[in-house]
């Protein structure tokens, strides 16, 4: 698996690590030539069911498939990784080519690194599914970057009548303003933190990385402009954030 990173040195002012900017969230297409898959879970403790759903993009943003399924979860963590678990099972039962794998939920990738006992089964699943799809790329992006997935979950845990994946190769009408908006690089603002820009942007949130940011604010990150400057490392050599403070909750 390639979990890409800026290996420069981060904020060590307490003022500047304060300092919030703008970042534009939207949707990006990967960076090598293939598919893009994004998912999402959705948990609500008062609900019996909950629901997972994925979205597959190609490099143009346009829809090749997605899927929902109803499920069971004990946490949103939980949710989530059964999310991330589908989409690959689904990605190698019709044997697409996924370049990257998306997700809002930082825990996801957080398990992936160093799962808890509670997720061990689950996470080793992922784990062998990744290896065969050839280790494609996970990355972070902010909820707003990953609408469809989301709403996909929603209509899981709404309108699914069984435990059966719904595969969808075609978009549903709900889907399709999205699906334009995201192709054709529409985007959100939010105001970060500079602290919590850093520890985003090594869980290769490309939200942040191509974020045109003032060159003052782009010089406090040390994050030249990608993706020429990334520089990738491998399920051995998985990253340790520095300094702490990492947000590993859904953004």
């Amino acid at each position: 698996m390639m979990l890409v990173f800026v290996k420069r040195s981060y904020i060590t002012s307490t003022s500047r690590s304060n300092k919030t900017i703008d970042i534009k969230i939207k949707w990006l297409p990967p960076l090598t030539p293939g598919i893009k898959l994004n998912i999402n879970g959705s948990y609500n403790q008062n609900s019996i069911f909950n629901g997972i759903g994925g979205v597959f993009r190609d490099n143009c943003g346009n829809w090749i498939a997605g899927f929902y399924k109803r499920g069971k979860g004990v946490d949103d963590t939980h949710m989530e990784l059964q999310a991330f678990l589908q989409g690959l099972e689904v990605t190698i039962a019709h044997e697409l080519t996924v370049a990257e794998v998306e997700t809002d939920a930082t825990e996801v990738i957080k398990q992936i690194q160093h799962p808890s006992p509670l997720f061990s089964n689950i996470v080793n699943d992922c784990r062998y599914a990744l290896r065969k799809l050839g280790n494609p790329q996970i990355r972070h992006n902010f909820r707003e970057g990953n609408t469809v997935a989301h709403m996909l979950a929603s209509e899981g845990q709404r309108r699914a009548t069984s435990d059966e994946v719904m595969f969808l190769m075609e978009p549903p009408p709900w889907s399709k303003d999205y699906l334009y908006n995201d192709s054709f690089g529409g985007y959100t603002t939010r105001k970060s933190s500079m602290l919590y820009c850093n520890n985003l942007a090594k869980l290769s949130n490309l939200s942040i990385l191509n974020s045109s940011l003032a060159e003052d604010e782009e010089e406090l990150l040390n994050i030249p402009h990608p993706p020429a400057s990334l520089e990738a490392t491998t399920m051995s050599q998985l990253i340790e954030v520095e300094g702490g403070n990492n947000p590993f909750v859904t953004i």
